[in-house]
């Protein structure tokens, strides 16, 4: 696919083309090596198929009644599916890379809460829902599709549900702790993510070495700034993360931003609302936000909040998921025009890096104190930085749980249930924190860059236009960034700097 690819001369082509052609080189360059057979893990707790089609068929458009008839056959397929990836998964275990006693232990109590879920299955109040809302159905109609789904639940989703329990607990290998720096090729494989999440062609020892060196220079600004400020570190203890209302608050933060980032074409409909009950354990993550549909127009973007989950850190979340985050980059990216292609392609470590800068980026919103802003980033980074560390430690240094521990501990309170959980959360998703910390470090060090480079010619909003537009890379990103500060009359000057307040 790449030789086909590069037999296209890039300089004949459109930019919006030239742009979907960089991006779609750089997938496929990024894929290799490709990962070897068996070393995916689709029932993965919280991230596998098991946890994620609830959402995912619960938030399937139903406009007409073909929609309807699909979703149905949808369900239908149900016993087919769950079955090919039971014959996956003891293919795994045959192949010795079977899924741990552990990560099956979680994903089977995942299937058990769907089986006993009872009238509170997603399945069956968000399809009478939908239905009640769609036009054109009498009553009868409604009734009779209701009905047709309870059946298709009962019939077909709760058996693939039960396939998929005995399934995994067949499919246990008890000599596997889960992690891909314990199976033959999985430090390859690791390398692979690595490269993926953090659009870069550095290494896990060149990116460990980059971790620790932004540790080191956060943990000394954080110092700095609260000897250098007590009043401003009181300030941060006291701030108040939290909301009673996160739709106004989403509303609130997207008429904060109007000064500091572009606006959008058009005004983007959104709603705010609490997963449903049957999903508060099955979906772990505090909030997230559904990527709308690609080829319907006016479609409604859906922000999702599970309160069992969320804790303190309400606003910022909030900020992550709508507005400047994931709801604004995606939509601007489809008003701006880039291709069906490129917004299918668009990488999780560019569009979660840059929902996890505007989040840090937006604690100025939320306190007129500079400092308590700076410690709520710096705390913020810093946490993700170690998270990443541990992360490396499990799937490419090959640490268990004693060493987890060794390192953990020197950082957080923590126990030993506390650093098993945190051990199963790095092998199901491996590298899933690189992707939210290494590109918004990229673009904070590209924000100081720019603005030292063009002093009171810096602006917030094109250097964030600058970003928005880049290929979503990062040799994109820094592409852009130095053509915004030639545009604007600026040097090129080294980004090494010592991290700074994006202020």
């Amino acid at each position: 696919m790449i030789r086909d690819l590069m037999r296209y001369d890039r300089d004949t082509l459109s930019g919006s083309q030239q742009k979907t052609y960089d991006l779609l080189l750089w997938t496929l360059q990024s894929a290799v090596p490709a990962a070897p057979m068996y070393y995916e893990n689709p029932n993965a707790p919280n991230f596998g198929w098991q946890a994620q089609i609830q959402i995912s068929l619960a938030e399937l458009a139903l406009d007409t009644e073909q929609d309807a008839e699909n979703y149905l056959a949808l369900l239908s397929d149900m016993p087919r599916y769950a079955e090919a990836l039971m014959q996956y998964q003891q293919e795994k275990k045959e192949a010795g890379l079977g899924i741990s006693a552990e990560q099956a232990e979680l994903a089977i109590e995942e299937c058990e809460t769907f089986l006993q879920a009872g009238e509170e299955n997603i399945l069956l109040r968000s399809f009478d829902e939908r239905i009640d809302g769609m036009e054109g159905l009498t009553q009868a109609q409604k009734e009779s599709y209701k009905q047709r789904n309870r059946e298709a639940v009962q019939t077909y989703c709760l058996p693939a549900y039960q396939t998929m329990a005995d399934g995994l607990e067949k499919a246990k290998d008890e000599s596997s702790d889960g992690s891909l720096a314990s199976l033959p090729q999985g430090r390859m494989v690791y390398k692979t993510l690595v490269r993926q999440y953090t659009l870069s062609e550095a290494s896990p020892e060149e990116i460990q070495e980059e971790l620790e060196e932004d540790e080191q220079a956060m943990m000394a600004e954080m110092r700095s700034l609260v000897w250098q400020d007590p009043a401003g570190y009181q300030a941060w203890e006291m701030m108040d993360l939290g909301t009673e209302d996160p739709e106004q608050s989403v509303a609130w933060f997207r008429e904060r931003m109007q000064a500091d980032f572009p606006a959008l074409l058009a005004d983007v409909p959104y709603t705010v609302s609490q997963v449903s009950p049957a999903l508060e354990d099955t979906i772990q993550n505090p909030a997230f936000y559904m990527i709308p549909y690609l080829d319907k127009e006016g479609v409604e973007n859906h922000i999702y909040i599970n309160p069992k989950h969320m804790g303190d850190n309400v606003l910022p979340t909030l900020a992550h998921e709508g507005f400047p985050g994931h709801l604004y980059q995606t939509n601007f990216s489809r008003q701006t025009g880039d291709s069906l292609l490129c917004q299918l392609l668009e990488p999780t470590g560019y569009s979660e890096g840059w929902a996890n800068y505007v989040e840090n980026y937006c604690y100025r919103y939320l306190t007129e104190n500079e400092t308590a802003a700076q410690l709520c980033r710096i705390n913020s980074q810093l946490s993700l930085n170690l998270y990443c560390q541990m992360d490396i430690g499990v799937n490419y240094l090959g640490w268990d749980t004693e060493e987890l521990m060794d390192f953990a501990e020197a950082y957080f309170e923590v126990d030993t249930q506390a650093i098993e959980e945190m051990y199963q959360i790095f092998i199901a998703s491996p590298g899933e924190y690189l992707q939210y910390y290494y590109t918004a470090r990229q673009i904070e060090k590209a924000y100081d860059k720019a603005s030292e480079a063009l002093g009171s010619e810096f602006n917030d909003k094109d250097f964030h236009q600058a970003v928005l537009e880049a290929l979503p890379t990062k040799e994109g990103i820094e592409k852009a960034v130095d053509a915004y500060i030639d545009a604007n009359g600026g040097q090129q000057i080294s980004s090494e700097s010592a991290y700074k307040a994006a202020a």
